[in-house]
């Protein structure tokens, strides 16, 4: 049965588009005036540092560093205050809880942000612990070593667990550490999940989603 959920943060529970886009574009501004500020959709997912990396045609590691210090001071001071959770995201939580399947988290967002978006939306009462590549000392090297890592301490057991995300690392997580993945229909990956076939299981609207675990718990 699936006793576990473990769930991504960004573009699954929350729209964090609006801050990231605010806090990219007063980097941008500040570092390279002269060049437009991408559209942050798009490339939603992966760490910050690599989302500039893929907006730039031959990056330096000094214009990477100096991007990804003004974006941190940015998001980490006011833009993450622009996040917004998901219609049916806590209604959906607490119907699992109530259910008896247990909520975890896992991200590619810093610790600090994380747990300031997790109190602001009122998310953090209905989880047992969301980790960040920096949560522990030395840090992750990736989502899949954090889901690893769980397994590993016997936080989660991989066959009774589902991973929730929205973009394809997110499956591919899943798949390499041996959970069922559960994609979200309203994220900004599922377009390309859909074109790669890594969405035959999948919900549209959050108050799907405890009845659609349950089913995959009762099939033999």
């Amino acid at each position: 049965m699936i006793t576990t959920a473990l769930f991504d943060l960004d573009g699954t529970l929350v729209d964090s588009v609006p801050g990231v886009q605010h806090a990219m574009q007063m980097a941008w501004q500040a570092v390279q005036p002269e060049v437009m500020c991408p559209d942050v959709r798009r490339l939603m997912g992966p760490p910050i540092r690599e989302m500039f990396r893929r907006c730039l045609a031959e990056p330096s590691e000094v214009l990477l560093n100096e991007l990804e210090v003004r974006f941190r001071a940015a998001y980490d001071g006011e833009s993450w205050r622009r996040t917004a959770v998901f219609p049916g995201v806590v209604g959906a939580l607490e119907a699992l809880r109530s259910s008896g399947v247990r909520c975890l988290g896992v991200t590619n967002k810093p610790a600090r942000p994380t747990r300031r978006i997790l109190e602001y939306c009122d998310l953090a009462k209905c989880f047992e612990i969301f980790l960040s590549p920096d949560s522990r000392v030395p840090a992750f090297a990736s989502k899949t070593q954090i889901v690893q890592t769980l397994a590993a301490e016997g936080t989660i057991n991989p066959p009774d667990s589902a991973l929730i995300g929205d973009t394809i690392e997110d499956a591919r997580v899943a798949q390499a550490c041996g959970l069922m993945f559960v994609a979200f229909a309203g994220g900004y990956g599922w377009a390309e999940l859909s074109a790669a076939g890594e969405a035959s299981m999948a919900f549209e609207r959050f108050d799907q989603l405890p009845r659609l675990l349950s089913e995959i718990a009762s099939t033999p």
